[in-house]
């Protein structure tokens, strides 16, 4: 036992005072709330932008088949949707007016940019948060959005209750912010990061699969295919599923 301790004391081994172990755990405390502050610092600056952009309604009316509508009011652009026809020699102005082609709900939206940046572009579809689903036969691409200005456009889906009901509607955009980086937000909720995918600005499936139709008939032709998704994006659509997410944002 004597040689263990020579051997001890020639080494110079020692584990400090309780002082000096003190000292050093609040070190490295410090920096780890340094760490995490200039993470959660960095993360808000990220997301700043993107939480200043949101949609809401502005006016939700259903529609039976077969009732002239307005195309167009003030301020507002018209909204690629379903369920309406342009037929000519019907509008107030004698040229042309919009028919319902089945019972309607038609909203107007109103797109926020409420940053000092531009955004854009941006997709938007409609969400009924009483069948948790989303409408997923149209969707409307709208593009950039000048910073802190109101984008207002009329948007249409087909009352599928109709002429028993009313469906619950919840405004849904994907966009892209002046950074490049892409965000997910229904109406009020907390904004979402998702990744950059082809089908960010894509049609919706049933809109494609209808479109197939038309230039089948029309053109005796099929579409062409859609292009395989790079594995970048494979990535992002598997780490989504296993978040037990849509793959597809």
């Amino acid at each position: 036992m004597e040689w263990l301790q020579r051997g001890s004391e020639s080494v110079g081994i020692t584990f400090g005072s309780w002082p000096d172990w003190i000292a050093a755990i609040a070190t490295g405390l410090a920096f780890l709330i340094a760490a995490i502050t200039y993470a959660r610092s960095t993360r808000d600056h990220r997301e700043g932008q993107a939480r200043l952009v949101y949609a809401t309604f502005k006016d939700v009316k259903s529609y039976p088949p077969g009732e002239v509508i307005p195309i167009s009011t003030d301020g507002v652009d018209i909204g690629y949707g379903e369920g309406t026809a342009i037929v000519p020699g019907i509008g107030d102005d004698g040229k042309h007016g919009m028919v319902t082609t089945a019972g309607i709900m038609r909203t107007t939206v109103a797109i926020h940019n409420g940053s000092k940046e531009l955004i854009g572009p941006l997709k938007l579809q409609l969400w009924d948060p009483g069948a948790k689903k989303l409408f997923d036969r149209v969707a409307l691409t709208i593009g950039p959005i000048e910073p802190e200005t109101d984008k207002l456009v009329d948007f249409s889906v087909i009352n599928a209750h109709f002429p028993g009901g009313e469906p619950s509607l919840s405004p849904v955009i994907i966009f892209r912010d002046s950074s490049g980086r892409w965000w997910k937000r229904h109406q009020y909720e907390p904004i979402e990061r998702i990744h950059d995918d082809p089908n960010n600005l894509a049609e919706t499936p049933t809109e494609r699969a209808e479109r197939a139709i038309r230039v089948r008939e029309w053109f005796g032709k099929e579409l062409d295919p859609e292009p395989k998704p790079s594995l970048r994006v494979k990535y992002h659509r598997l780490m989504r599923r296993l978040r037990g997410k849509q793959p597809i944002p």
